[in-house]
């Protein structure tokens, strides 16, 4: 797991290690221009907490697509978005009786609880569940 910070106050962190491709330099940045628009995508179920050093927000993520899992921190703001992937193909001799689960893009944008430091934020991703740790800037801490 790779972490890009820009020079911008907006935080990335990706979950893949891109130093040497370019092409996927190049979509991670495009896919990163439009992280705020307001989409149709599911919604995303969180658990945000607090301590004295930082916040903890966890998700769970099952199906989801490492590689398109994107977190992304701005001033106070957290957006995690990506894809679940269903493990059964759609076709057309499948006839659901009852579907719970959200398969395709989600998103999920909170407005933390404290002022953060979005640059030193990790993210981990493991057996289906997002761990996010953002430092609170030491003002708050």
């Amino acid at each position: 797991m790779a972490f890009f910070a820009r020079k911008t106050p907006t935080y990335t962190i990706a979950f893949q290690d891109l130093a040497g491709d370019a092409a996927a330099q190049a979509q991670l940045a495009r896919d990163a221009q439009d992280w705020t628009q307001e989409t149709q995508d599911g919604k995303l179920a969180i658990d945000v907490a607090e301590t004295e050093q930082g916040i903890i927000v966890i998700s769970t993520l099952a199906g989801a697509v490492y590689e398109e899992l994107e977190v992304h921190v701005h001033e106070d703001v957290l957006t995690i978005r990506g894809t679940r992937q269903s493990p059964v193909p759609s076709r057309p001799d499948i006839a659901y009786m009852m579907q719970e689960c959200y398969w395709g893009r989600f998103s999920r944008t909170v407005v933390l609880p404290a002022r953060v430091r979005g640059e030193a934020a990790r993210a981990e991703y493991r057996n289906g569940i997002l761990l996010v740790t953002i430092p609170k800037r030491s003002s708050d801490a």
